[in-house]
């Protein structure tokens, strides 16, 4: 997991005034309470989704953190073959300005309906992704690109990024990879697949304490 800072400048990522500073990770029953207290950001904000299915799996993602890459091929195997998956991917760009515009130009693939191909093209490509990489790799995807550009700068997506950040700080994510599946953190493993499958098996089973 490649951890967040103590404190992230959102004047200096996002171009929004504040602070906010990150916990070291709360305990389960403190998550489930934040989660609770924060499901409509968390599982019905304006972050992209893949699939349409009962139980939501959130992932806090970077493209330009190696973990996330490593467990890039569990989530999109989960996408691909796991009945009822609905993910929300939630982009937390804790690695620097090439990590934000990656950020910004993924969110406004969404605009497009293309996020998840650039998604995953983003993920695959070898190398950091800075703003030329991901520029050329989502002309490759096929997208308009003046529209991407200026959506990518558009007010819609900085709120997005925002929110994000804010929703971080609340379930004091450490770190990313982060993943949710319902109101149960899943942590990065050997067998990612097979937990997250799991997890999502135990969530319709049992449903959320949330109102996920």
């Amino acid at each position: 997991m490649r951890k967040l800072p103590a404190i992230l400048l959102l004047s200096v990522l996002l171009g929004c005034a504040g602070i906010v500073a990150f916990a070291a990770g709360g305990s389960g029953g403190r998550l489930q309470e934040a989660v609770s207290e924060h499901a409509d950001e968390i599982y019905r904000g304006e972050d992209p989704i893949v699939g349409d299915g009962d139980v939501p799996v959130v992932l806090f993602t970077d493209f330009n953190c190696p973990d996330c890459r490593r467990a890039e091929p569990a989530i999109d195997r989960l996408v691909a073959e796991k009945d009822g998956v609905r993910l929300i991917v939630k982009q937390l760009p804790i690695l620097g300005r090439d990590s934000e515009i990656a950020a910004r130009i993924a969110l406004a693939a969404d605009a497009q309906g293309q996020y998840w191909p650039l998604h995953k093209a983003l993920f695959e490509a070898r190398g950091r992704i800075t703003q030329n990489r991901a520029l050329r790799i989502a002309e490759d995807v096929g997208l308009d690109m003046d529209k991407l550009k200026a959506d990518a700068n558009g007010d819609e997506v900085s709120a997005t990024l925002a929110k994000n950040f804010l929703v971080a700080d609340a379930l004091d994510v450490p770190g990313v990879p982060f993943m949710l599946v319902g109101d149960r953190r899943v942590l990065e493993s050997d067998d990612l697949y097979g937990d997250l499958a799991a997890a999502v098996d135990e969530v319709r089973a049992e449903g959320c304490a949330a109102a996920c």
